[in-house]
């Protein structure tokens, strides 16, 4: 949730459209948790978009789920497989201007 606060998602997301893995009990990479997302919110995941920061569990899981990503990626880390993010950030002031906000 620090996370979510920092990058300001929280004041554009309402609470209710926020998971957490460990919060909904389901480990990413595990497809089913953004199933579960999509059951809860009545959403299709080519219409679902996932903000994560680690490689294996938030972008590949993502993509592989059939999400949209952005990868938040501070340090300029290299992808560690052929997976493509739609959008990759590195600060908060970069996220803001990204196009799908």
């Amino acid at each position: 949730m620090k996370k979510i606060r920092g990058l300001g998602v929280d004041k554009i997301i309402p609470a209710d459209r926020i998971f957490i893995s460990d919060a909904v009990r389901i480990a990413k990479p595990d497809p089913e948790i953004f199933a579960y997302v999509n059951r809860k919110t009545g959403t299709m995941a080519e219409n679902c978009l996932y903000v994560g920061d680690t490689w294996a569990n938030d972008v590949v899981g993502a993509l592989e789920a059939g999400w949209r990503v952005c990868w938040y990626n501070p340090r300029g880390r290299q992808p560690l497989t052929d997976h493509v993010p739609n959008y990759t950030f590195a600060d908060y002031e970069e996220f803001g201007k990204l196009p799908i906000l």
